[in-house]
């Protein structure tokens, strides 16, 4: 199984505004949510699943997402999945499973630009 990639690539609308998070030691990332969306026919009727995927941006790309983005906008993303786990207050442990952007298209209507 060799060339066996981790990679993903979504089209969706941005839930939110960008969120920029900064660490005691100086690092900081910024998170934003993507919905994407499945149609599908169920007995002659059209059904429709809205995804909601938690984004990851790291550096310069998550500073120009900061300033270029917005909630509504439809975005493209390139990256991978990752997961992480901790254990919470209740002492349960919390699985979330992340993309790790490296790569964003902004498709506006007019607007496309890429980061």
């Amino acid at each position: 199984m060799m060339n066996v990639k981790n990679q993903v690539q979504l089209i969706g609308y941005l839930g939110i505004d960008p969120e920029e998070l900064n660490f005691e030691k100086g690092g900081k990332i910024t998170k934003v949510s993507l919905a994407t969306r499945e149609l599908f026919k169920v007995q002659e009727k059209w059904k429709e699943n809205t995804l909601w995927h938690k984004l990851i941006l790291r550096g310069k790309l998550g500073e120009r997402a900061k300033k270029t983005l917005k909630k509504g906008d439809k975005l493209m993303v390139n990256g991978k999945l990752s997961y992480r786990s901790y254990t919470n207050a209740q002492n349960q442990q919390v699985y979330i499973t992340e993309i790790e952007v490296h790569n964003f298209i902004l498709l506006n209507k007019n607007q496309i630009t890429a980061a």
